[in-house]
This record gives structure tokens, C-alpha cells and sequence, in this order.
């Protein structure tokens, strides 16, 4: 790996279901409630997206990032699934035993 910063490992890319974006955003997600305006949380997730090769200069995923759109909600793993779902309220679950985890997720404009 070519880049890595303390913090970047925090973010990944969204890729579960039930969270439907934008066409040509990218979604990135990370465990528990975030807000961009954290300063270490705002550049822990430019430098995600520049190690993921999403820009290629922090200058360009901070001005993405001035526009990006965040949500707040769970990460749900239904009994019978191996892949994540969004639900932005634990209330909305129909199945008792899905277990959840409180996320932030950040829907980034991209032309890419």
C-alpha cells in the first residue's frame, strides 16, 4: 500500500444493501455516529478516499467532501444473510434476532 495515515482505516466503502444513493456517488461507511464537522473525522475520510484511488490529491476529496451527504443509522446482518443492510431505524427491523451496529455513512459526488 502506498498511503496510509493513522485514522483512514476507519472508513470503507459502502457495500450493502438497502441504502440507494445518488447515481455516480460513492458511499463510504464507518462504525458509529459521526459528524464531519470533527475535524480528524473529516480527514480520516479524505485520506480514505485518496487511498482507495477515489482522487488522487487530498485537495480534491476535501472539495468532494464540502458537498457530500450523511446519514445516520445501522449496519444489519439478517440470521440468513452474509451481506449488510441500511436501516436508518432499529424500529423498522422485522427480525428480532438481526443484529445491528450504529453507522455513519457519507454518500461522496463523484465524476469519476
Amino acid at each position: 500500500m502506498a498511503f496510509s495515515r493513522p485514522g483512514d482505516w476507519l472508513w470503507e466503502e459502502w457495500s450493502g444493501f438497502d441504502y440507494h444513493p445518488e447515481p455516480d456517488n460513492l458511499v463510504y461507511c464507518t462504525e458509529g455516529h459521526i459528524s464531519l464537522s470533527e475535524e480528524s473525522a473529516l480527514k480520516a475520510l479524505a485520506y480514505a478516499l485518496r487511498r482507495d484511488g477515489i482522487f488522487t490529491t487530498l485537495g480534491e476529496a476535501f472539495s468532494a467532501l464540502e458537498s457530500a451527504h450523511t446519514d445516520h443509522g445501522y449496519r444489519v446482518l439478517y440470521e440468513d444473510s452474509f451481506e449488510d443492510s441500511f436501516a436508518s431505524d432499529v424500529d423498522e427491523l422485522d427480525d428480532p434476532l438481526a443484529l445491528c451496529h450504529e453507522v455513519t455513512l457519507v454518500e461522496v459526488p463523484y465524476a469519476g
